[in-house]
């Protein structure tokens, strides 16, 4: 399988610290195929995207403040999906996707030792045409989080020629749909993680914990 994967971009400064910028591309996965089975066909075609973002990227407040934001329309066509059927397994494609998304992002330092960010992503990707019936149109995307966000801080200690640096994350997502049919949805997930670094002469060292 074979494909050209163009990309153009156009940015605009509208300051030194402040720019929007659009971009369209072209996404490629190639096909496979699959184990033999009467469930799912032999081969499975490749899946293309025509990517549409626009965005802008701003620094303010002598650089103590990022602030970030995309919106995004993906045209998905072929996407392939694994399917589990009792004991077979494979993937299948579907035919035409449309997603759309937006992300915001922002990240503040109001001193030198003190960082904190937070972000937030939403994506309505909705199935447009699975077979060319009206099966499973306009069912979510299976394995696609609805929402997304994350909360997190950042303390450095200065501790004479070493410093101490803690992390915390918060963080969420949810409306995932395991299959294309949406008859399973997965429950929300929120996780807090931590971390602590001990940094000297280039060295560090490091604890961290995952799902507090």
């Amino acid at each position: 399988f074979d494909q050209w994967q163009p990309k153009a971009s156009l940015k605009y400064d509208i300051s030194a610290n402040s720019m929007v910028y659009a971009t369209i591309a072209r996404g490629f996965r190639s096909g496979g195929f699959n184990p033999p089975t009467a469930v799912f066909p032999s081969v499975y075609r490749p899946e293309t995207t025509t990517n549409f973002e626009f965005g802008t990227k701003n620094s303010l407040f002598d650089r103590k403040l990022t602030l970030n934001a995309a919106a995004f329309y993906i045209q998905y066509k072929d996407q392939q999906v694994f399917i589990l059927n009792v004991a077979d397994q494979g993937i299948i494609n579907i035919a035409d996707t449309d997603i759309y998304g937006l992300e915001l992002e922002a990240q503040a330092r109001p001193t030198d030792r003190l960082e904190l960010g937070a972000s937030l992503g939403l994506i309505d990707a909705k199935i447009k045409d699975f077979d060319g019936t009206d099966l499973y149109r306009g069912n979510r995307v299976p394995l696609t989080y609805r929402w997304s966000y994350t909360l997190s801080g950042q303390y450095t200690l200065p501790l004479g020629g070493s410093s101490l640096v803690g992390r915390v994350e918060y963080s969420g997502k949810g409306g995932n749909y395991w299959h294309v049919d949406n008859a399973a949805r997965q429950n929300d997930v929120h996780l807090v993680n931590a971390r602590l670094t001990w940094n000297r002469d280039g060295f560090s060292l490091a604890a961290y914990a995952e799902n507090l």
